[in-house]
């Protein structure tokens, strides 16, 4: 299974969306949820897995592994 980080090392949107997750968690914003469904997980469903547009990580592994990592971070 590859980790976050090798993945994110391809699909640089990735570290990006990290950044995002972590600030929406340290502000305590309260529309954690809403931003995981509006804003993160589409970006990350067009990126890793089945409909992915990175050939190279399109197994669902990849996409769990990318799912479980970002909504830890932003404390889903």
């Amino acid at each position: 299974m590859k980790s976050f980080k090798k993945i994110a090392g391809k699909v640089t949107i990735l570290d990006q969306l990290e950044l995002l997750c972590d600030a929406v968690e340290n502000a305590n914003y309260g529309r954690s949820q809403q931003i995981w469904y509006e804003i993160i997980k589409p970006i990350v469903v067009r990126s890793v897995g089945s409909a992915g547009e990175y050939p190279e990580f399109t197994s669902s592994e990849d996409y769990d592994t990318v799912y479980k990592h970002l909504a830890k971070r932003i404390g889903l």
